[in-house]
């Protein structure tokens, strides 16, 4: 994000995501909806991950009949590039690296797999995605959930 400049229809898209986004076990996931132009996905994606307590950002919008979904990192976790090759790869185009990665699927490929899903459908879809991938190979430690009391319990 440095270097990029903050405009009022930047800030337009960060404002959606915060209204329209979830965060769950340190990930924050939105979905933008309809954008104008590709680079506004990453931008807000960059900019939700200096936000306290996020580790991960999944932000994804459609563009010109296709869905782009921009993941970030901290870099230590998982990695982001083979997150969206195994859920995107064989139905778009899907890459990056440990903390960056864009799954760029046409949107009639993603509906064919996942359903016709409406805007909080899809973005659970994709959180859901992400905690089962960040689940996997996880140490039993770093698998904690709240309880249905609030508490916080290790998952077996």
């Amino acid at each position: 994000m440095e270097g990029a400049e903050i405009t009022l229809e930047r800030l337009e898209y960060v404002v959606r995501a915060t209204q329209q986004g979830s965060m769950r076990e340190q990930v924050f996931c939105a979905f933008l909806g309809e954008t104008p132009r590709e680079d506004f996905i990453p931008y807000v994606a960059d900019f939700f991950l200096q936000l306290e307590d996020v580790k991960w950002t999944i932000l994804s919008g459609i563009v010109n009949d296709a869905l782009v979904i921009s993941v970030r990192n901290l870099g230590y976790s998982r990695n982001a590039g083979e997150f969206v090759r195994k859920y995107f790869g064989d139905i778009g185009s899907a890459g990056g690296h440990r903390a960056m990665a864009k799954a760029v699927v046409p949107i009639a490929a993603f509906r064919a797999r996942f359903g016709n899903l409406q805007a909080s459908e899809l973005n659970d879809k994709i959180l859901e995605l992400a905690l089962q991938f960040l689940h996997e190979h996880a140490p039993a430690e770093r698998r904690r959930e709240p309880t249905a009391a609030g508490a916080v319990s290790s998952r077996p």
